[in-house]
């Protein structure tokens, strides 16, 4: 699928047959994060959104929920809990239709991946319900691809990051024209300075974190493809989720110091295929991430043509990573 390739998802771990499902939004696409761990002196709320970015969530919770601050993106087309901490008091309880938050006690600050892992409830309907549910039981791990959420609504949002490496705010600017409001008003203030490289100056990490993550897509889907996924690991890093823990083998996100392993001589190969070289990666860290994660799923069920199954997965990964292995999933808005 074009969708795929724009997110740099160019293969499968599993060779399986994989039937045609449909995945009915948002109702079908449950997910509550797991309460982070630690104690601090942030107020902790726990928010419900249906069909709603997290990101839009915040601005909606801003008028009363001060400088807050979040462990994640839940995919903005499901139902998700997520918790949300502040420094400041606020109301016990915040009703904005299809956002709502209660204030349930304090904790630590969150920071990216600081919450327990989450946990998913998915149903998919499908013709091919029994080979689903076989698909669904002989799934062991998940590929570690970065899912959607972090390519933004067009899934081009390493195109801003590409263009923020090349110091070229002509690029970013075309983007920026088909972006979203807050992106448009930046390109409009940057035309009336007359300052094109406000563009740069200004622009998100998130642009830069997106390039590096479609460049991990890529490398990982030619390790798989190449069969060199237990090859490549540089060292093994410890990954929780829902209680239980493992050490599974991780690799270097690309970043302007990567060399001197078969994994680097890997994403070398996909920047040269991309144009990009080394040094337009010194924007963003060489964090240790898993080629995959355990897939802990806990049940799963079917009832006719619809199977439903729960799954935890640690923070970072992707359930949609686990969906296109088992089935050709397509989404529709939901019928209830």
């Amino acid at each position: 699928m074009i969708s795929e390739l724009l997110m740099g998802l160019e293969a499968r771990l599993y060779s399986l047959e994989r039937p045609r499902a449909v995945l009915r939004l948002p109702e079908g696409f449950r997910v509550v994060e797991l309460r982070p761990p630690g104690e601090g002196e942030h107020y902790l709320y726990l928010v419900r959104k249906v069909g709603v970015s997290t990101e839009r969530a915040l601005r909606l919770l801003s008028r009363y929920i001060r400088k807050g601050s979040h462990a994640g993106l839940k995919d903005a087309h499901s139902i998700s809990y997520q918790y949300l901490s502040t420094p400041y008091p606020g109301p016990s309880f915040i009703d904005l239709g299809s956002v709502k938050a209660w204030l349930v006690g304090q904790g630590a600050k969150l920071k990216r991946g600081s919450h327990g892992g989450n946990l998913f409830r998915i149903a998919l309907e499908s013709e091919g319900a029994e080979l689903l549910e076989k698909n669904l039981r002989a799934i062991r791990e998940v590929p570690a691809f970065y899912g959607p959420q972090r390519f933004g609504r067009r899934l081009t949002t390493h195109l801003y990051g590409l263009a923020i490496a090349r110091g070229d705010p002509g690029a970013l600017a075309r983007e920026f024209k088909r972006g979203l409001s807050f992106e448009r008003r930046l390109l409009q203030e940057a035309r009336e300075r007359r300052d094109p490289w406000l563009l740069l100056r200004r622009a998100e990490r998130i642009y830069s974190e997106a390039l590096q993550a479609y460049l991990f897509n890529r490398a990982l889907s030619r390790v798989i493809r190449e069969g060199e996924l237990a090859e490549v690991g540089e060292r093994a890093l410890e990954v929780r989720a829902c209680s239980s823990s493992a050490r599974l083998p991780a690799v270097r996100l690309p970043y302007e110091g990567l060399k001197g392993t078969r994994w680097a001589d890997v994403v070398r190969q996909v920047m040269e295929e991309e144009g990009i070289t080394r040094g337009e990666l010194r924007r963003v860290k060489g964090e240790l991430r898993p080629l995959y994660y355990l897939a802990q799923i806990r049940s799963v069920a079917r009832e006719g043509n619809r199977v439903s199954f729960t799954l935890c997965l640690p923070p970072g990964a992707y359930a949609t990573a686990l969906l296109r292995e088992v089935a050709e999933v397509v989404r529709e808005p939901s019928q209830e």
